[in-house]
């Protein structure tokens, strides 16, 4: 009875797959690379394992259930030391980001590491668009990460954003936009995307920002965009999460208020009190006490389901793919109207789609099954008449593709260099 009963649970472990990715079946049933991913590879494992409980004689049944209990269970533990590395890995960062640290180190005047400029608008009740944060905290000493030589940081220029203040003294070639793509996540002065278009002999100011986001992004070109009016904007988006970052915005009207051109206007510093009551704020959110990563995420739904879904183990093998992106109402409408707006100073939109490290990193490539939400998003800023380049081309060809990518999934810094070199050849007449 037990290896029939070990083998009915293997085959209903996979036959529960399937019927999950068909409940989903928008996002997990919606192409050649899915179904057979996600609905004909585990049905026909679950149906052989179900027929092998019941079919197999009791020796060869015996022989199977071990062969099947060790392989699975083997994934399962590699998946269980893969979440619990990734969660030590987050519990060290947490203990090192801690607000005693942070106030010692003067970084408690900017936003944490995990917070964004959304959720600074949002607690403070902000929704009129010429108040919105769209930058930091001006003059603050920005944390990003914890390197093993130590802190990485910069200090954030006249409007919160990660520049050399002088860059607003003078002319510029590229207005950069983006989310920490475009901000360098974890990488130091000169180390970053921006600054290695810089190096390219390129004048940039960015205005990248955590979590920013297309719609979130288009408010900020509207605001600073025009008067400096440079030659190039580049907006970097990333298949990791912008399109779900966009579907999310979209609702809120603060920010969809950008596509009627809400946010045009001339830039100014915040406020007095606008800026002491997000200081409150941010101080708050040091203040609080941390819990530890496990408390967190483990006991998260979605992680639980990542778990059980075997993910980290298919990322490693090069089989897990992302969901496939729907169509989210008026999304052209953002890119239409960043064409719009930049092209009513003469300027050249060029939108950057920067593809997310699991398309490189996995044992296995299947570029295919990647290639729906560039294609989405090629087909929106065809209608803009804006600039398209799909990164996911030049990086296929790199000697390493893998290498292009810091272990936190961002450039690394061979990664931003290579994409800035593939941007400038982009912008070249």
């Amino acid at each position: 009875m037990i290896p029939r009963f070990i083998l009915l649970v293997i085959g209903g472990y996979f036959l529960a797959t399937m019927g999950y990715a068909l409940v989903q079946a928008p996002f997990y049933a919606s192409d050649a690379h899915r179904i057979v991913r996600y609905v004909l590879g585990p049905g026909l494992l679950g149906v052989g394992f179900v027929l092998a409980a019941w079919r197999l004689k009791p020796s060869p049944r015996l022989v199977a259930a071990i062969y099947s209990a060790t392989i699975v269970g083997s994934l399962f533990l590699f998946e269980v030391i893969a979440t619990a590395r990734t969660f030590g890995l987050g519990s060290g960062a947490a203990a090192e980001n801690s607000a005693e640290a942070a106030g010692a180190a003067g970084f408690r005047g900017a936003l944490p590491p995990g917070y964004t400029l959304k959720r600074l608008n949002a607690d403070l009740g902000i929704e009129t668009p010429s108040e919105v944060f769209l930058g930091g905290i001006p003059g603050q000493k920005v944390l990003l990460c914890h390197r093993a030589e130590g802190p990485v940081l910069y200090t954030a220029d006249r409007y919160g954003f990660r520049n050399d203040d002088a860059v607003h003294d003078g002319d510029i070639d590229v207005f950069l936009l983006g989310d920490s793509f475009a901000e360098g996540y974890c990488l130091g002065e000169g180390e970053h995307f921006a600054a290695k278009l810089g190096d390219l002999g390129l004048g940039v100011l960015n205005t990248g920002t955590r979590g920013a986001g297309p719609l979130f992004e288009l408010a900020i070109l509207e605001r600073f965009g025009p008067e400096r009016a440079p030659p190039w904007t580049v907006m970097l988006f990333y298949g990791g999460n912008d399109w779900e970052n966009l579907e999310r915005a979209m609702p809120l009207d603060w920010l969809s208020a950008a596509v009627d051109g809400a946010y045009l206007g001339t830039p100014d510093r915040p406020g007095a009190e606008r800026l002491a009551a997000a200081r409150r704020l941010v101080g708050e959110w040091w203040a609080q006490e941390e819990e530890t990563v496990i408390s967190e995420e483990v006991w998260d739904a979605t992680a639980l389901r990542n778990m059980l879904a075997l993910q980290k183990t298919a990322l490693t093998l090069g089989l897990h793919f992302p969901k496939a992106p729907v169509k989210i109402p008026g999304y052209t409408e953002v890119f239409e109207r960043a064409a719009r707006t930049v092209g009513e100073w003469g300027g050249r939109l060029l939108v950057v789609y920067v593809p997310p490290s699991e398309q490189f990193t996995g044992l296995l490539s299947f570029p295919g099954a990647y290639q729906e939400l560039p294609n989405l998003v090629r087909a929106a800023t065809g209608q803009g008449n804006v600039d398209f380049l799909d990164l996911s081309e030049p990086f296929a060809r790199a000697a390493h593709p893998a290498r292009l990518y810091a272990p936190d999934g961002h450039f690394s810094v061979e990664g931003a260099e290579f994409a800035a070199r593939a941007v400038r050849e982009a912008m070249a007449p």
